[in-house]
C-alpha cells in the first residue's frame, strides 16, 4: 500500500502508561509512533515525547498530552469555556509537533452536544446541544484558527472524521459533525484547500452502516482532501479498532502517497507486524519500520 510512512498507535501496546507505551515500542522495533487519546495523564508527558524523539519519528493525536482534569476536547462547542480549551489543548499539541518535527497533528472534528468524557464509545444522551448550524459555524471558525496556528508552527492541521455507531442516532439524526462525506466536502469547500481530514476508516465504515451510505463509495469522494489514514477494522456496529487482513475492504483504496496510523487495540506483537506487512505487501521493503519478530 505504502511509499509513505507508516505509524504504530499506542494503542496497541498493552498498556496505558506512557514510559510503558515508549518502552514496549522500543522492543516491539517500531520506529514511527503515534501518541494518541489512550495514553494516560503523565505530568512528564511533554517532556518524555521530546526524549522519545531520539528514538521515534512522533506524532500527537487528539487528546494528547492528556490533561490533568480530564474533558472531551470539542472544537464545536457553545460552551465557551471548553471551547477555549480545546482550542488551546490543539495549539500546545501544534507546539510540541513542532518541537519534534511531527508533520501533522490531527483532531476530532465536532459535536453539537457535549458529551462526557467517560460516555466517549457508548451510548450518549442525545437531547440538548445546539442547533447543528451553530455547532458548525463555531466548528469551522475553530478549524480556521488552528489552520493558521499550525501554518505558522510548520505543522499541517487535520481532521478527523466522526463515527455514527447506531446506539448514537435517533431517526437518521445525530450529534457528530464530518461523519458523513457530504459534511466532509462541504468543510473542504468553505475552508479551502488548507484543510486535510485524517481519514479513519473505522469510522466510517460504522457511520456508512448507521447511516446507510456506501463506504467505499464515501471513499472516494473524499479522496482529493485525504491528508492522511487510520487503519482498523470492525464489524460495522461499533469501532473497536480490530485487526485487519487481506480481505479488508479499505486496503485496495488507500493511496500509497499518504502517511497512515495502525490504529489497533491491544495487540500482540505478531499481530502487529502481520498488519503491517499487509500495508508493504505491494510497496517493498518498510521504509519506516523496524520490526523484529
Amino acid at each position: 500500500m505504502s511509499d509513505a510512512a507508516v505509524y504504530v498507535g499506542s494503542g496497541a501496546f498493552p498498556s496505558r502508561r506512557l514510559p510503558d507505551v515508549l518502552e514496549l515500542a522500543g522492543q516491539w522495533g517500531v520506529s514511527h509512533l503515534e501518541l494518541s487519546s489512550d495514553v494516560a495523564h503523565h505530568p512528564e508527558a511533554a517532556a518524555l515525547a521530546r526524549q522519545a524523539r531520539k528514538h521515534f519519528s512522533l506524532l500527537f493525536h487528539n487528546y494528547f498530552p492528556a490533561p490533568q482534569q480530564p474533558f472531551v476536547i470539542n472544537l464545536a462547542a457553545a460552551d465557551p469555556e471548553i471551547l477555549e480549551l480545546s482550542r488551546a489543548h490543539c495549539r500546545q499539541a501544534l507546539d510540541l509537533s513542532a518541537e519534534v518535527e511531527a508533520p501533522y497533528y490531527a483532531a476530532h472534528a465536532g459535536f453539537t452536544i457535549q458529551p462526557p468524557s467517560n460516555r466517549l464509545g457508548h451510548a450518549l444522551a442525545l437531547d440538548g446541544g445546539v442547533r447543528r448550524e451553530d455547532a458548525w459555524r463555531i466548528f469551522m471558525d475553530s478549524v480556521g484558527m488552528l489552520l493558521d496556528y499550525g501554518r505558522s508552527r510548520g505543522v499541517a492541521f487535520l481532521i478527523e472524521n466522526n463515527v455514527v455507531a447506531p446506539f448514537n442516532t435517533r431517526d437518521g439524526v445525530h450529534p457528530f459533525l464530518l461523519a458523513e462525506p457530504e459534511e466532509i466536502l462541504q468543510a473542504a469547500w468553505e475552508l479551502g484547500p488548507d484543510f486535510g481530514l485524517l481519514l479513519d476508516v473505522a469510522h466510517l465504515k460504522v457511520s456508512a452502516v448507521t447511516q446507510g451510505f456506501n463506504a467505499k463509495v464515501a471513499m472516494e469522494m473524499i479522496a482529493g482532501c485525504t491528508r492522511a489514514y487510520h487503519l482498523s477494522d470492525n464489524d460495522g456496529t461499533k469501532d473497536n479498532n480490530r485487526p485487519f487482513g487481506a480481505d479488508s475492504w479499505f486496503l485496495p483504496l488507500l493511496s500509497r502517497a499518504l502517511p497512515a496510523t495502525l490504529e489497533i487495540s491491544c495487540v500482540d506483537q505478531v499481530t502487529m507486524a502481520g498488519c503491517l506487512a499487509l500495508l508493504f505487501a505491494e510497496a517493498g521493503p518498510a521504509q519506516n519500520q523496524d520490526i523484529r519478530a
